[in-house]
């Protein structure tokens, strides 16, 4: 699959996301006999259907039982705003994202900055682009 530069950028922010939703897993709690990422993976292939990216959110929060966690606001409102390639993306590579997901996860636990998805960045990064999406 051959991703533009638009969906690599909303691949990131899909990793983004979901890198600090499986942060905030008590994996000792939930993964007793079980591999973390099977349990994310399986969790985010129940969600991914849902019809938007909050329903989605909502959903796999749920099934992982947290009740609010901390994700960037400017990164889920640039997911809503490319809403269309996010689903698609979502859907076609749960495991490639989960994959991705629990290494920036990591990298977000070490101490590393989570990334801009904010309206400045979002207007360089559309002229970049040249306003394709969704």
């Amino acid at each position: 699959m051959q991703l533009s530069e638009l969906e690599r950028i909303v691949e990131d922010a899909l990793v983004e996301w979901l890198a600090h939703i499986y942060r905030a897993v008590d994996w000792k709690k939930t993964a007793r006999n079980h591999s973390a990422y099977d349990i994310f993976e399986h969790r985010l292939e129940f969600s991914r259907y849902e019809p938007d990216i909050p329903s989605i959110h909502q959903k796999l929060c749920n099934t992982l039982s947290l009740q609010a966690p901390y994700v960037p606001l400017d990164v889920m409102e640039f997911l809503r705003k490319h809403e269309s390639i996010a689903l698609r993306i979502l859907r076609k590579m749960p495991k490639l994202l989960t994959l991705k997901a629990a290494q920036r996860a990591k990298e977000l636990k070490s101490g590393s900055e989570p990334r801009s998805f904010s309206t400045a960045s979002m207007e360089e990064i559309e002229k970049l682009v040249g306003g394709e999406g969704g």
